[in-house]
């Protein structure tokens, strides 16, 4: 799940990776500072636009895959370790698609039909 996604309404085309393109995507990465720490990229469209980090003990999502089911990250802000701001699901539906939702409890499981398809 490691890279880049963006949502399904972005064209295949260079418009992803211009100004149209960023309000809606998703990236899943390491710190450019300490690689051991995952940071997730939101671009906008599942939350507020910004950059969060996750527990130490979250899935890695290097080992997220379609058998890992649905997961819950805790988005936490970068600055503290303590503080979370949300909850994000994502769920590897196929090796192209991903599904996320932004809510603010685990009471809110499963996808509802907020939820938003991203694609690499």
């Amino acid at each position: 799940m490691v890279g880049n996604w963006f949502e399904e309404s972005v064209p295949v085309d260079q418009t992803a990776s211009g100004p149209a393109g960023w309000p809606k995507s998703l990236a899943f990465v390491f710190d450019e500072v300490d690689p051991r720490v995952v940071r997730i990229s939101i671009g906008g469209t599942v939350a507020p636009p910004g950059i969060w980090g996750i527990p130490a003990d979250a899935p890695a999502p290097a080992t997220v895959s379609v058998a890992s089911g649905l997961v819950a990250y805790r988005l936490m802000y970068t600055e503290s370790t303590t503080i979370q701001y949300g909850l994000m699901l994502v769920q590897l539906t196929a090796t192209t698609g991903l599904g996320s939702l932004r809510g603010e409890s685990a009471g809110r499981w499963p996808f509802t039909s907020a939820a938003r398809v991203y694609r690499r």
